[in-house]
């Protein structure tokens, strides 16, 4: 019976952590039980059982397990996915330029390189991406990349 309540407890917990995500269809039946923790009375020399409950590892690899698990591949927060190179003033003009249009915007401010953050917006579904280097400001435009179809749209942009 306290096995069911933990089962439901952390299916509660999960659904309020991914919302959309079926708790009880990721959660399989052994990944939470009472096994060798049932009688920890005994382990420490009490004649009184607590029941407890074990789970094997890491919370941090749970959560993994369960952001995978409840992915769905196009949901994505961003539109459109800045990557500067050595502009990042100019990357932030451009950015709430696009905000106020309505767009969802990223700026890559952690300093990844270029084809890491690529992979980064491949990975997160992102539509549109924008490279914006010193050529771009110099230019007064910037290449819109569609990442679903490949097209690249020139844009002009007073920085």
């Amino acid at each position: 019976m306290k096995t069911r309540t933990t089962f439901i407890i952390i299916a509660i917990i999960i659904a309020m952590i991914f919302p959309g995500c079926n708790a009880s269809k990721t959660l399989k039946g052994g990944a939470i039980g009472t096994g060798a923790g049932a009688a920890i009375g005994g382990l420490i020399g009490s004649e009184q059982n607590f029941a407890t409950v074990g789970i094997s590892f890491g919370l941090d690899v749970i959560y993994t397990a369960f952001e995978l698990a409840c992915k769905t591949s196009s949901d994505t927060n961003v539109d459109i996915y800045i990557i500067p190179i050595g502009t990042v003033k100019q990357a932030l003009v451009l950015a709430r330029a696009l905000r106020n249009k309505g767009n969802r915007v990223e700026v890559e401010l952690s300093g990844k390189k270029v084809r890491k953050a690529m992979e980064r917006a491949n990975n997160e579904n992102v539509s549109k991406v924008i490279v914006l280097g010193e050529d771009e400001i110099a230019n007064g435009q910037y290449q819109l990349r569609n990442m679903t179809t490949g097209e690249v749209e020139a844009r002009v942009f007073s920085f």
